[in-house]
């Protein structure tokens, strides 16, 4: 008889799974360059488990590594050529998200990069779905695939 841990796990693995074969019909389209940030001054990328997740989404820009958060700098996000930014803020509460992703929009680097590749910025929950080591990140996984496949579509 399978354990309850068991049942949640495979549920778990059934989601993933269904995400991955909708971001397999974006691979057939031209699949933007995205970057995940956790901290907008200084910018720093997610690392560890959100890996897979920008994966899911698009392309890595950097941040692909399954590593602790790296420090970046304007330079490095423009040379990545992003696409879209995600903005995943750890320990913040969306309101206050809002605020950091707006002097973030307002900054000096950030017109240039938009002007140059139309960089979109997108403010997620980072602090319900993105900071922690939880079946929620199967959600994070789908609010970006869910924002991957309108942009695309």
């Amino acid at each position: 008889m399978p354990t309850r841990e068991g049942i949640i796990f495979s549920k778990f693995q059934t989601a993933v799974e269904v995400i991955r074969v909708k971001s397999v019909r974006l691979e057939k389209l031209d699949r933007p360059p995205v970057v995940l940030f956790d901290w907008l001054d200084p910018l720093f990328d997610v690392g560890h488990r959100s890996a897979e997740i920008i994966y899911l989404a698009g392309d890595f820009c950097f941040g692909s590594e399954k590593g602790p958060s790296q420090r970046r700098t304007w330079v490095q996000l423009t040379e990545a050529m992003p696409d879209i930014i995600f903005a995943a803020l750890y320990a913040f509460t969306v309101a206050r998200s809002q605020r950091d992703v707006k002097s973030c929009i307002q900054s000096s680097g950030f017109p240039s990069l938009h002007r140059a590749y139309d960089t979109k910025v997108f403010l997620v929950d980072g602090n319900a779905y993105f900071s922690h080591p939880s079946p929620r990140l199967v959600y994070a996984s789908k609010i970006m695939a869910q924002v991957m496949s309108r942009l695309l579509m």
